[in-house]
């Protein structure tokens, strides 16, 4: 997908359905999961702990690059490297821990493609996330993503701090995740589950095809969820009204749902700040591809603009003018970007 990939305005949808929705796809990838001819084909960790499995199945692997037959020496490999990663990953991960575990081109994906993310909706400690898909599956305009707040219940129950404290509190505890995207599932639900941070049905199948050596721990949907949990306001916003709730309640228990008028709201100031961040990015890249200024004989003043070469700022002021920015941002924008460059 390309780089400054942009969903499609509607992309969020209507919030009424959203919870219908999520359901359905968390129930249809759970369904796949336990299919009767699916079942035949998942590596289970009981075949790895016996070194065997029936030879009636004829299973794959891609370990070492190439897709053949498993064998025994496999299986110990792979017991290896479950060992690894369950010494790695062990009961719950924090946000910025997540970030730090993943590959590089999961966080490329998710800082190129998923641009928007909304708190929608929270049930105590769990709350469920939407965001805008990379654009590569063709009529997938959304995903979701389950956080579990493992804290949830000690900063709502205690008396020492304010919601919002509680709220900022929670984004370096200990979470599980989950998320109904291909990537999540194949790639990276196997290693969560092992590893104590996976939310929900908890996934036993080796991914034996995808990701035999157990390499990272989360897709671009749900690390742009870290990112957003880790340092921004939208979930701060949305966690300090739920820790409000629970805060007033003996059990601690609150729900809360964001309005469709706040999604939008939300989703308008993610797309601005993102457009932002490419206009800053291609200021800079002008800025450093700009014609140099003539320079002028020794002892004159230095260096003089050349009055033959067109002002390189010139179209990027009209631009910034039609996007409705003040003479005063766009000059700021201008000079950040030369600094910068």
């Amino acid at each position: 997908m390309a780089e400054n990939y942009i969903p499609p305005d509607d992309w969020l949808g209507n919030l009424k359905d959203s919870l219908k929705e999520s359901k359905s796809v968390f129930k249809l990838g759970n369904d796949q999961r336990r299919d009767k001819d699916t079942i035949p084909k998942i590596l289970s960790v009981s075949d790895i702990q016996k070194g065997k499995w029936d030879t009636d199945r004829i299973l794959t692997t891609t370990l070492n690059g190439v897709k053949r037959a498993i064998t025994t020496d496999d299986l110990k490999a792979f017991k290896k490297n479950i060992a690894i990663a369950k010494n790695t990953f062990t009961g719950g991960m924090t946000a910025q821990q997540i970030i730090n575990h993943s590959l590089d081109i999961d966080r490329e994906r998710a800082r190129e493609q998923i641009t928007m993310v909304v708190p929608i909706s929270a049930n105590r400690g769990v709350v469920r996330f939407m965001t805008n898909a990379g654009g590569e599956t063709p009529n997938v305009h959304r995903h979701y993503v389950n956080v579990e707040f493992l804290h949830y219940e000690i900063e709502a129950s205690s008396a020492d701090t304010t919601a919002r404290q509680a709220a900022l509190n929670l984004r370096k505890k200990p979470l599980k995740i989950e998320c109904d995207c291909g990537r999540q599932r194949f790639w990276h639900s196997y290693i969560a589950s092992i590893g104590g941070f996976k939310f929900g049905v908890q996934e036993t199948g080796f991914p034996r095809i995808r990701n035999p050596n157990l390499n990272g721990v989360a897709c671009k949907h749900l690390l742009r969820v870290m990112q957003e949990i880790v340092s921004g306001g939208a979930f701060i916003t949305f966690m300090t009204k739920q820790l409000e709730k629970g805060k007033a309640h003996d059990e601690n228990k609150a729900q809360n749902k964001t309005t469709q008028k706040n999604a939008e709201k939300i989703v308008k100031n993610q797309s601005l700040r993102k457009n932002n961040d490419i206009i800053i990015k291609e200021l800079k890249k002008a800025v450093k591809n700009a014609p140099k200024p003539n320079k002028t004989a020794k002892g004159t003043g230095g260096f003089k603009p050349n009055p033959n070469l067109p002002d390189p700022y010139a179209l990027m002021k009209s631009q910034f003018k039609a996007m409705g920015l003040s003479d005063k941002q766009i000059d700021a924008m201008i000079e950040a970007a030369k600094n910068n460059a």
